[in-house]
């Protein structure tokens, strides 16, 4: 018996690959595979349906749709059970756990959990923030390391004994860069959190 959640899943990472949420290329044949059988069977594209209306109640739907083509035409079944089969060994179930979250056995009952993952799972992560956001992270790194660099130097220059911070030389400059460029990053890494959550 096919498992209409499990195709349902495979033909919203179709949905999620078309958005730029994921890219998998092992799973790139097996997805237009599956895709062209379901179409045909179907009669249109429950990929895009999916793109338009992501959520677990279109995937339910989808799925019941597509238990009940394959159990009124047998080569339909044993067709999407090879491709299943194919997607599976080729790591597919771990990619829709990643899109979608955890998947719950139980046939057209099952749920995936409400995860909405586009790619990426950390609220902290700054590669889809604004450039000019990234630009201040970059220079708040590059502040840091020079005022560490400063301040390392410092320590250096002095011949054995252990010197007062005060008495390094540049000890201001540096003490200035390295809690500028903290600021600057906490200032930086808040925005990114703030802008991922609209």
């Amino acid at each position: 018996m096919i498992d209409g959640m499990v195709v349902a899943g495979y033909l919203g990472l179709i949905a999620a690959r078309a958005a730029g949420r994921f890219v998998d290329r092992r799973l790139d044949v097996g997805l237009e595979a599956l895709l062209n059988s379901v179409r045909a069977k179907l009669g249109r594209n429950p990929a895009s349906e999916l793109a338009r209306q992501p959520g677990p109640d279109a995937r339910q739907r989808i799925a019941g749709e597509i238990e009940h083509a394959a159990r009124n035409d047998r080569l339909f079944s044993d067709d999407l059970a090879r491709i299943v089969a194919q997607l599976d060994r080729n790591g597919g179930r771990n990619v829709i756990t990643t899109v979608y979250g955890p998947y719950v056995q139980g046939g057209r009952d099952a749920i995936y959990a409400p995860i909405t993952n586009r790619g990426y799972s950390d609220p902290r992560d700054p590669r889809d923030a604004p450039s000019w956001v990234k630009a201040m992270i970059v220079v708040g790194f590059l502040g840091l390391l020079t005022g560490v660099a400063i301040l390392v130097f410092g320590v250096v220059g002095y011949d054995g004994r252990v010197p007062s911070p005060t008495d390094l030389p540049n000890f201001g400059v540096s003490a200035g860069l390295i809690g500028g460029s903290l600021v600057l990053l906490v200032i930086s890494q808040l925005i990114v959190m703030l802008t991922r959550r609209n």
